[in-house]
């Protein structure tokens, strides 16, 4: 299940490749309360990300 911090415990942000730079983050399906998106979108910021556009194709039902 996801919680918060996931992203920062699963995944290796390069900084240099993300510093400075606008970010587009696409997702398949977006999930209202699952916080993985917001989770990686902070950690994105965390480490320098100028601004996170974030692109989901569909909203899970009942969103």
């Amino acid at each position: 299940m996801p919680y918060k911090g996931i992203t920062k415990d699963t995944c290796k942000i390069n900084d240099e490749l993300v510093k400075n730079k606008n970010v587009i983050l696409v997702d398949d399906i977006y999930t209202k309360n699952t916080s993985v998106i917001e989770d990686c979108i902070q950690l994105l910021l965390d480490n320098g990300t100028k601004c996170v556009i974030l692109y989901a194709t569909e909203r899970a039902k009942g969103v």
